[in-house]
């Protein structure tokens, strides 16, 4: 909002008389918008499940990080992506792993057998 000092003058009565006025704004405040941005859909999880058929080249999982780690006759992609290599059965297993710090975790492993 501006204010503005302005002479009111009367024709009709020689008499000048001081008043502020403001003018008010045109259009609404629109505001601002946050939490607009959405990413496409990444389709992650396991593809072939424990008993399934593989062929060579077959995704087995898609996954961020190494959750499902590699067995027999299964390889890596650059972005953790579990493929098969040879033509079997898919196995899901766990395996006992140390850490550095000596703690056990149990592992999910997947084998094509």
């Amino acid at each position: 909002m501006r204010a503005r000092n302005a002479l009111h003058v009367s024709l009709v009565s020689a008499i000048v008389i001081g008043y502020n006025y403001t003018i008010m704004a045109s259009t609404k405040a629109g505001g601002s918008a946050k939490n607009l941005n959405d990413s496409n859909p990444k389709y992650l999880g396991v593809k072939l499940a424990d008993g399934a058929t593989a062929r060579p080249g077959m995704v087995i999982v898609r996954q961020r990080g190494t959750k499902v780690e590699p067995g027999k006759n299964v390889g890596v992609g650059h972005d953790h992506t579990l493929f098969a290599l040879a033509a079997g059965k898919i196995a899901f297993r766990t395996r006992r792993k140390t850490s550095f710090t000596g703690r056990v975790l149990s592992k999910k492993v997947v084998d094509v057998v």
